[in-house]
């Protein structure tokens, strides 16, 4: 028979959590397997509670009410069953509602006014604030429950509903429900009219009870209706011809239009007769004016605000006085002159026959202006005070405020001039002002003459320095400031193609060539080695000036010519010479293109002891092949020059080397043979076959060419038995050679006349001698002892 066993996890429970049933400890004696069946037996008057499954073995339900709960369990192995009860007390803890108190409001953010700065920085208003439209606002109850005393876990949420708004009103609670957090349901709104908003919350528990409504009024200022004013307008005098900066005093109790306050303005001007004075910017909250005639002007404005309303209009009356003068003054420089034509159109400096033009500089003094408004152009008086003798320049006006003469002769003008403006005001310390110009002296500026190569007696940087037997080119030039353009006009220049020149030379055995009589241009030849001075003196009209040039002659070097072998070996050191001579310096290379031959002696060279022969000692090292190399030698002279290059041209050739050499180990006599070698290119051959052979072939030693010239070879014979010695030897065209020699052991052919028998019955006999004969031959090949 099975045996029910079930129990509630919790024997005691508070109302409105989930009671946890387990019937798991059921048995059966047989091991059938088991079915459930479970009801509420009994529950508190009014409860509504039920299983969330009959069938389970571990069912649950909600306490909704508190008291005592009995709950059944039937198992069954579908012959018996069983029935076994669980009682479950639940405590009221849990099933206390949420209780609210009064609804409060407060102003959290201060709104920006319409209209107003983009972007303005938020600000809390002060507690108990009064709230206007656009303020954040919030609304908050305090909230209790009477299970947090029994710690029942539970949370509350808030619902808030605006009940009623102003008319015209679009405003919405944006978080309507949310979280009761620190005992408090708050939510915020932003009123957008004036007027009441009527608020209503409700609060809910986790366990499905709700509080009672609180509701809660808020009124919010009608502040933002009102009109702004203009205030005092500034300033209310100035002076003629000075800017006037008009400003306002500008206020609003129209609490939407917050600090700082901001307004549209609208100006308007009326000026007295005569006047041609305007507003730069009616719209501007400091427009300005220039009055241009003492007198009053009449400004008004009205100033509205964010919300569109306006100000009544505001005036105000600005006295404007005339302005005071004084006497005029110089600058620091009261008059200049500046050329402004001149017939080269060369305007850096005065010169004569260019139009010069004279300036003053005199002003008002501080306080003389009348701003904008014109005082008049200062009118000059002008006079010549004195000229250079034989002049007869005249100014063009003596009342113009920029007069011009033209100066006809070098030297010195002076000038005088005074100023005085519209308004009778007249140049003082000095009333007079004096100016001083002075023409340039192009056309008088000395004749410079010059050699080139430049040189000094000094030795700096000179003397020039040439070859003997060589023309050395000298060219004289002459030049005058008068042909600076950035001093003197064109019409100063001196035509220097025009200089005469007369040359000389001083010293020393040489020849002073002019390339024609006067020319700029002369051909100097030293025969001899040493120093030589020439002069050059240079003439055009009334002007002359002369020129010495030192020069210094050396032996002009040559192109030296090199001894040294045609035809060398690599791997060998050979030497090479050229004659030398005195006072010259000699510099050797070699051009090899198997780039490894060097110069064993310094590059310079080394005489001989008797200083006759400049020699050089080299190696040919490098690859073993044939190739051309170019050995050069340069001579050089005290001054540096060079001739040109006396070269040699040297063959490198292969060392000899005999790869490959074939002659038969065994011969018999009276029999020709062949014996041949591998070639190398620009190689040649000898053959050597010593007694008692000989060579047969046609060439003779001199051994005869395969048709591809690979192999060179003889023929040869010999008509006796012995050990005959065949030698090739190779020789480069450096003179270079080797020999490779192998020696042929002919024997005498008596075997071959006999009969087949008694040859087969030799060959037993003898067959002991002749493998001694055989071994004894191969140790020859091998060239063992």
């Amino acid at each position: 028979m099975p045996k029910a066993a079930g129990q509630g996890l919790q024997g005691m429970a508070n109302v409105g959590t989930a009671v946890q049933l387990d019937g798991s400890d059921s048995i059966d004696p047989q091991a059938y397997s088991l079915t459930f069946k479970w009801r509420i037996l009994e529950s508190p008057t009014g409860s509504r509670a039920t299983l969330n499954s009959e069938t389970s073995e571990k069912p649950s339900f909600v306490a909704d009410l508190p008291g005592k709960y009995v709950v059944e369990l039937v198992v069954s192995n579908s012959v018996l069953s069983d029935a076994a009860t669980v009682e479950i007390d639940v405590s009221p803890c849990g099933g206390y509602p949420p209780v609210l108190g009064i609804v409060t409001s407060g102003i959290l953010i201060i709104s920006a006014p319409p209209g107003g700065p983009a972007s303005p920085t938020p600000q809390a208003a002060a507690a108990g604030a009064e709230a206007k439209p656009g303020d954040t606002v919030q609304v908050s109850v305090p909230v209790t429950d009477a299970d947090s005393a029994c710690n029942f876990p539970e949370t509350l949420e808030y619902a808030w509903t605006l009940k009623a708004r102003p008319a015209g009103s679009s405003a919405v609670i944006p978080k309507p429900r949310g979280a009761v957090e620190s005992g408090v349901a708050a939510t915020a709104f932003v009123p957008d009219v004036p007027g009441s908003y009527q608020f209503e919350v409700v609060v809910a528990d986790s366990t499905g009870l709700s509080s009672a409504p609180a509701t809660g009024t808020i009124e919010v200022s009608t502040c933002g209706e009102n009109a702004p004013v203009v205030g005092s307008i500034s300033p209310t005098s100035g002076v003629m011809g000075t800017p006037i900066i008009l400003g306002d005093s500008a206020s609003d109790q129209n609490c939407l239009n917050r600090a700082p306050k901001t307004f549209t303005h609208n100006w308007t001007l009326v000026i007295p007769a005569g006047s041609q004075a305007f507003l730069n910017n009616p719209a501007s909250a400091t427009p300005q004016f220039t009055p241009d005639v003492a007198g009053t002007y009449q400004v008004s404005e009205v100033v509205t605000n964010p919300q569109g309303f306006s100000s009544p209009v505001g005036y105000q009356n600005i006295t404007v006085s005339k302005c005071s003068t004084s006497p005029l003054v110089w600058s620091g420089t009261p008059v200049t002159s500046s050329v402004v034509l001149d017939p080269d159109n060369v305007t850096s400096a005065i010169h004569v026959g260019a139009r010069v033009m004279l300036t003053p500089h005199a002003a008002e003094s501080t306080g003389n202006t009348c701003g904008s408004v014109s005082l008049g152009t200062i009118q000059y008086s002008w006079t010549m005070v004195s000229r250079p003798t034989g002049s007869q320049a005249a100014l063009s006006s003596a009342t113009d405020a920029t007069p011009f003469f033209v100066p006809d002769v070098q030297g010195s003008y002076v000038f005088s001039t005074a100023g005085q403006d519209a308004l009778g005001n007249a140049t003082s310390a000095p009333a007079t002002a004096f100016t001083t110009v002075t023409t340039s002296t192009c056309g008088a500026y000395p004749l410079t003459v010059s050699i080139s190569p430049a040189t000094s007696q000094s030795g700096t940087p000179g003397p020039s320095k040439f070859n003997t037997g060589s023309a050395r080119t000298l060219t004289a030039s002459a030049v005058t400031k008068d042909n600076d353009t950035t001093l003197c006009p064109l019409r100063f220049t001196l035509d220097l193609t025009k200089v005469s020149y007369d040359w000389t030379s001083f010293s020393g055995s040489a020849s002073l060539v002019p390339q024609s009589p006067g020319s700029a241009i002369a051909n100097f030849t030293a025969a001899e080695a040493g120093d030589y001075s020439v002069q050059a003196v240079g003439s055009i009209g009334n002007k002359s000036a002369s020129a010495s040039a030192f020069l210094k002659a050396f032996l002009a070097s040559g192109t030296p010519k090199v001894a040294a072998p045609s035809n060398m070996t690599a791997g060998t050191t050979y030497s090479a010479s050229v004659p030398a001579r005195p006072g010259m310096t000699y510099a050797w290379s070699l051009s090899d293109p198997g780039g490894s031959t060097v110069i064993s002696s310094p590059a310079s060279g080394t005489f001989s002891a008797n200083g006759s022969t400049n020699t050089i000692t080299f190696t040919v090292s490098g690859p073993n092949a044939s190739r051309s190399m170019t050995l050069t030698c340069t001579e050089t002279n005290a001054n540096n020059s060079s001739g040109s290059p006396g070269s040699a041209i040297i063959n490198v050739v292969a060392t000899p080397s005999i790869s490959t050499f074939t002659a038969p180990a065994f011969a018999t006599t009276g029999q020709t043979y062949t014996a041949s070698a591998s070639t190398g290119a620009g190689m040649t051959y000898s053959w050597l076959v010593a007694s008692p052979g000989n060579i047969t072939s046609a060439a003779g030693n001199a051994g005869v060419l395969s048709s591809d010239g690979s192999l060179t070879s003889i023929n040869f014979t010999s008509q006796s038995a012995g050990d005959v010695s065949i030698t090739i030897a190779e020789m480069n065209p450096a003179g270079t050679a080797k020999s490779v020699g192998k020696v042929v052991i002919f024997q005498a052919p008596r075997e071959s006349q006999w009969p087949r028998r008694a040859r087969l019955l030799l060959f037993a006999d003898q067959w002991h001698h002749h493998q001694r004969e055989w071994q004894r031959h191969a140790r020859l090949d091998r060239h063992d002892p």
